[in-house]
């Protein structure tokens, strides 16, 4: 009696995490979709498409935190296996650490902070502005009083 509960619970809690993992698969699939639906639809309008800033985000925060943090973390375990090797192994990496955040930082500052590009007042009209003005002629206007 008490396999077939095991038993059971085992396979209520594997259907539930099958259950999960078909459903977050389907999300991942639809937010894909709708990021390349808003891409192409960019991409048709003349925009520039969005951009997915999460991963230079995460490249700025393990390059300017984990490095570091893993890095004393070493060197401590380094210290305490080999005491006689104490200081080269803490100048070392102290100077990792301190050159780790300043790139990180920079990096963060050149990535995520990109200034807005300012619209271009030399720039034509749209396709659609240049053909409107061409195709008028005030003698064949057709949708005014005047040319009657």
């Amino acid at each position: 009696m008490k396999t077939w509960i095991n038993v059971s619970v085992l396979f209520i809690v594997a259907s539930s995490c099958v259950f999960i993992a078909i459903k977050t698969l389907k999300y991942l699939q639809f937010v894909a979709e709708q990021r390349r639906i808003e891409r192409s639809r960019a991409i048709e309008l003349g925009q520039e498409p969005p951009r997915d800033k999460m991963w230079d985000a995460l490249t700025c925060i393990a390059i300017g935190g984990v490095v570091p943090v893993s890095g004393f973390f070493f060197g401590w375990l380094t210290t305490t296996d080999h005491p006689a090797t104490t200081e080269p192994v803490w100048n070392t990496v102290t100077a990792v650490g301190i050159i780790a955040v300043f790139f990180g930082t920079m990096l963060a500052l050149g990535i995520l902070h990109e200034p807005t590009p300012k619209p271009d007042k030399t720039a034509k009209k749209s396709r659609n502005a240049k053909r409107l003005n061409a195709d008028y002629d005030p003698e064949f206007d057709q949708t005014s009083d005047i040319g009657i």
